[in-house]
């Protein structure tokens, strides 16, 4: 027998240079472990790190970025065009995330400037986890909550982790739909919660040249105080419900989510 014969069918799953291969690296347009304001994607979309955001070895999966309230991460929109997805592209958002008071709004991740929305994930008093798109009317938004989290109010508690997926997909009905879904990693939740999701009454808002940041929204408001552990971002791509739990199941075994 030859050593052909050993060879698994399709090979051992390495890419060139002997890097094991990872589906979740598909369309993945930053990747961000907040071991640093380094991207892990192949696209480099470095963060600047503005107000002295510390990397701390107390995340889930090694270090974490902390916030204070006072700081936040930032790449321009112009440094970061994969990041702002055309109004006919779908894309995936996910974070790995905890808020030190749940008596404040605060945000993790947004893109557009207070103006010129362009979408953001973020945590409301009283209303959980809250994925928004603008529609391109005058600013106005259009907000989508995981209401599962901690019951009717949608609050999650304090210093606890929580894994949020947010996305938009363009061809689900007229003018699109958002989803969001999440699991309450802090509480000894294992499992995702459903996915809520609801298709928009008027188009998306075109891509612009605001920033993309995390720990604030939108160039100022909802400033974060906690910890997040990792950010992602897919363009042209909706991670499927296995892909969504290949990450819930690395973030419960410790481990990055992209390997």
């Amino acid at each position: 027998m030859g050593i052909a014969s050993f060879i698994p069918r399709g090979g051992f799953g390495f890419r060139r240079g002997g890097r094991p291969a990872d589906k979740l690296r598909a369309n993945l347009a930053a990747y961000y472990r907040l071991d640093s304001t380094s991207d892990r994607s192949k696209n480099g979309y470095t963060l600047t790190n503005t107000g002295s955001v510390s990397f701390a070895n107390d995340g889930l999966a090694g270090k974490c970025a902390t916030f204070t309230g006072a700081n936040y991460l930032t790449i321009s929109g112009a440094a970061g065009p994969g990041l702002s997805p055309s109004i006919a592209t779908s894309f995936t958002i996910a974070a790995l995330w905890r808020v030190t008071s749940i008596a404040a709004s605060q945000s993790l991740v947004s893109k557009g400037g207070n103006l010129s929305r362009e979408w953001g994930l973020y945590y409301f008093t009283g209303n959980g986890v809250l994925f928004e798109v603008s529609d391109g009317a005058g600013g106005t938004r259009l907000s989508l909550g995981d209401y599962s989290f901690g019951g009717a109010s949608g609050n999650v508690a304090a210093d606890q982790y929580m894994l949020s997926f947010a996305w938009f997909d363009p061809g689900a009905s007229t003018h699109g739909s958002m989803s969001i879904q999440g699991c309450k990693i802090g509480a000894g939740q294992t499992a995702l919660n459903s996915s809520n999701t609801q298709p928009i009454a008027n188009p998306r808002g075109a891509p612009n040249t605001g920033a993309f940041e995390i720990g604030r929204r939108y160039e100022g408001s909802f400033p974060l105080t906690g910890r997040v552990d990792s950010v992602a971002v897919w363009t042209g791509r909706i991670l499927t419900l296995d892909e969504r739990n290949l990450i819930l199941t690395r973030t419960l075994a410790g481990s990055e989510w992209v390997k």
